[in-house]
Parts: structure tokens; C-alpha cells; sequence
């Protein structure tokens, strides 16, 4: 067999087995996350216990699983406690009416947190289905960007990308997918429409988070093995490899980036405000929905505004302005940047900080692959082939565990794909950004269509 045919088979069977191995790994542990999502339901299981601690515990059993992704897979402690606390919070978020997305029959007296812009329907059955589709898909839409938007930006600037931020408006398809799915009342688990909108939006978090934590940790090993023997053949620094693993390489993007979620974030301040005015009967929902809200929106805004403060000093210091992008290094160590001098010199230092060289674990305390940067002297665009931009040396020596992931790793590039997590992952991104497009499109239609129906149920008596 010539050697060029060889090698293109031996490529396809690279991409066929890792994406076997991969992607039905990825699924079943998916699958994992949607039945833990459906057992976090508020009225699937009853605890012995009051009803505050009972809420408490149904949401951890599905945030901290959740949590446990980004810290198993991403390495990255204080991911974790924000994944955690954050999802926790999200499952909080009343769904309303829009639950019943697709659906005849519903409830006549459920206000909606996006009421305030959708519309609230005082006789559900004089609404054309239509609407009432377009309606509650903008709704759930929207209550899936409040749960994803605040941890997925800070996930973004942790080096995790930014496509789970913007994962959550996806929701709206997945309830309309819940609603059409069949099912019977005799099951337990899966009893109604909802229950089944459940478990697909936890298979989709779970999806989601373990590709974009997998995705990094591919590149940030692939830059370790490179930092200690850059003779094996990786290119952790080259164009192609930082399309595949970069995120939002133009300072264009960017900037539309922290627009979209800014006015994300405004969106949902504004629905705390209204929501508080509603009378609702159930006040222990509402209370839940608030403190989820309020949460969101005071991290997202504080989340932001550290970003922007540093992005502020960087320009300021180089005399650019919004058109120039920071180096790679320096952006993803914003969220650590501050005016205050203490933490300016920390975070320099982190700028600088690679992985030790005597260290018996990847554990390392600072996950972002552009993080880890090369040893001094030695250029981000160094070619594999100049020995002489490598720096010899002063790489340092590695523990046990790092000499066997040097001697093991090329092997596994061999036979598995492992760019399979870093394309599944734009793979996601350009589904959530769609449906982010189709959700905005949707909640105008709806503002322009629903223009005539309140606000609210019971707004206009909490005001008086």
C-alpha cells in the first residue's frame, strides 16, 4: 500500500474511533446529567424535611454533579464553586406558563418572569397557538440564557470559551421537543411533558460543559508536553491551532460579545424589578425566582465590571483603544485585574505563571491555556522545525507522571481525535448563537404582536 493512501486511511480511522470513543462517552455521561436535572424537579421527590432544606437539597444534587464537571475535566477549583452555586441558583427560576410551550391547555393564572416584554394572557384559550408557541419559546429562551449567561462569562475568561454562556437559549427548543415527546401518567419519573423538557435541558448542560472542559484540557496538556520536549510534534501555538482553541480571536468580536451579554444582563434586571411588583399566589416560587434573579444580575454586573476595569488599564497603559486586543495572556487573567496596586502586581505574576516543574499533579491552581506560556526566550509563534527558538533546556525536569504522559500522550494522538471536544465545541457555539439570534427575533414578534395585553396579572393592584 503506497504511504500517501496509508496515511489518509490511518487519519480517517483516527477521526472515526475518537469520535466513537468521544462522542459515546460524551452521550452517556449526558444522559447521566438529564435524569439528575429531572430529579432536581421541586415536585418529584419528597424529602422529610421542611421545605426550604428540601429545595436546597434537590438543587445540589443536580449543581454540584454539575460543578464536579469543570473541576474533574477543567481543573479549575474556583470554576467550580461558580458553576455550583450558580446552577444551584438557576434551577430557582420559575418557568411560568412558558413550560407549556406548544400545549392547548395551561394554567390561566401563571405570570411569567418576561411578562414585562412578552406579555401576560389573562384567557390563554382566546391566544392564537401560534402566538402562544413564539411566546413561550421566547420565555424559556430567555430563562435558560439567566441560568447560563452569568457562569458562561466567567467560564469564558477562565478559558472554558464562551459558548456555554450562550448555550441556555437552546431551552426554548428543547421544552417545545419535551412537549411533543410521548408519554404516559403511569410512569413515575417521566409523567408529563415537562419532566421529559427536563432531562433533555440537563443532557445539554452536561453536553455542553464536559466538551468546552475537555476542549482546554486537550490544548493546555498538548502546550505542557510542548513546554517540556517540543520535538513530539505538536503545534500548541501555531494559527490553526489557535482557531480551533482560541475564542473570539477579533477585537470586533469581543466587543459584541460584552454588548449581547450586557444588554442579556439589563434584560434580566429589568424582569427582577417588574417581577416584584406581581401578586402571586404561590410566594415561595416568586421568593425563588427573585433570589435567582438578584443573583444573576449582581454577578454578572460585577463579573463585568472587573473585566472592564482591567481592559481600561490595558488600554490606558498601551494608549489604544477599544479596536486594539489585549494579548491573549494578559485577557484571560482580567477577571483577576484590579485597580487596587496588591492585585495588580498578583496578577502579573499569574501572567507569568506556567505549570511546575516539579509538580506531581496537573491539578495546577490557573487553567487557561494561553496561561501557560512558553519558557523565556522562547516566542509563542516558535517554529517546531528552529531548534534554536526552543530554548534548550530550560524547560525542566518533569516528575514520574509527567514523564508518562510525555512517553504516553503521542501515542493517544495516533489513534484517537482529540480535536474532537475543540470542533464539538464550535459545533456548539454556532447552534447557541443561532438560537440566540432566533430567540431576539422572537421576543420583538411577540412584544410587537402581544402589544395590547398587560404587563402583568396583578401588577396594577400592587402598584395602588
Amino acid at each position: 500500500m503506497p504511504l500517501q493512501t496509508a496515511t489518509v486511511l490511518a487519519f480517517f480511522f483516527n477521526i472515526t474511533l475518537g469520535t466513537l470513543v468521544f462522542g459515546g462517552t460524551v452521550v452517556i455521561l449526558a444522559n447521566l446529567g438529564g435524569l439528575l436535572e429531572r430529579a432536581a424537579s421541586p415536585n418529584l421527590i419528597n424529602l422529610p424535611v421542611s421545605y426550604w432544606p428540601s429545595q436546597l437539597i434537590k438543587a445540589l444534587s443536580f449543581s454540584v454533579p454539575t460543578g464536579l464537571i469543570v473541576l474533574l475535566l477543567g481543573m479549575h477549583v474556583r470554576a467550580f464553586f461558580i458553576v455550583t452555586t450558580l446552577t444551584c441558583f438557576g434551577i430557582y427560576l420559575s418557568s411560568g406558563s412558558y413550560a407549556y410551550i406548544g400545549q392547548e391547555t395551561r394554567p390561566s393564572n401563571l405570570s411569567g418572569v418576561f411578562d414585562w416584554i412578552l406579555g401576560y394572557e389573562e384567557n390563554p384559550a382566546n391566544t392564537s397557538l401560534y402566538v402562544k408557541i413564539l411566546r413561550d419559546f421566547a420565555g424559556m429562551s430567555l430563562r435558560g440564557l439567566t441560568w447560563t449567561v452569568p457562569q458562561g462569562y466567567a467560564l469564558h475568561h477562565m478559558g472554558f470559551g464562551w459558548q456555554y454562556s450562550l448555550s441556555g437559549s437552546v431551552m426554548g427548543v428543547i421544552y417545545y421537543i419535551g412537549a411533543k415527546t410521548p408519554h404516559t401518567t403511569s410512569e413515575v419519573i417521566f409523567s408529563t411533558s415537562q419532566a421529559f423538557s427536563q432531562y433533555y435541558w440537563g443532557c445539554w448542560v452536561w453536553f455542553v460543559l464536559m466538551v468546552s472542559s475537555a476542549a482546554q484540557l486537550v490544548h493546555r496538556l498538548r502546550v505542557w508536553i510542548y513546554r517540556k520536549n517540543p520535538y513530539l510534534g505538536f503545534r500548541p501555538f501555531s494559527r490553526w491551532e489557535q482557531i480551533k482553541y482560541d475564542s473570539l480571536n477579533y477585537s470586533l468580536t469581543m466587543v459584541l460579545y460584552e454588548c449581547l451579554l450586557s444588554l442579556l444582563n439589563v434584560v434580566m434586571g429589568v424582569s427582577l424589578v417588574f417581577y416584584s411588583l406581581v401578586n402571586e399566589d404561590n410566594d415561595k416560587a416568586k421568593g425563588k425566582t427573585l433570589f435567582c434573579l438578584f443573583s444573576s444580575v449582581l454577578f454578572l454586573v460585577f463579573a463585568q465590571g472587573w473585566v472592564w476595569n482591567g481592559l481600561r488599564g490595558y488600554w490606558k497603559r498601551t494608549r489604544t483603544g477599544w479596536w486594539s486586543r489585549p494579548p491573549l495572556d494578559y485577557f484571560s487573567t482580567s477577571l483577576e485585574t484590579s485597580s487596587s496596586s496588591g492585585i495588580q502586581r498578583r496578577s502579573r505574576r499569574l501572567l507569568t505563571k506556567s505549570i511546575p516543574d516539579e509538580g506531581t499533579s496537573l491539578f495546577w491552581p490557573y487553567a487557561h491555556p494561553e496561561r501557560l506560556v512558553l519558557p523565556e526566550g522562547v516566542p509563542t509563534n516558535a517554529s517546531y522545525e528552529d531548534s534554536a527558538s526552543v530554548g534548550g533546556d530550560e524547560s525542566g525536569r518533569v516528575s514520574r507522571m509527567g514523564a508518562a504522559f510525555l512517553i504516553f500522550w503521542p501515542e493517544v494522538e495516533k489513534w484517537l481525535w482529540m480535536d474532537f471536544f475543540a470542533w464539538m465545541r464550535h459545533i456548539v457555539g454556532v447552534v447557541s448563537l443561532l438560537f440566540t439570534m432566533v430567540t431576539i427575533v422572537f421576543v420583538i414578534t411577540v412584544a410587537i404582536l402581544d402589544r395590547k395585553y398587560p404587563r402583568y396579572g396583578g401588577m396594577e393592584s400592587t402598584i395602588q
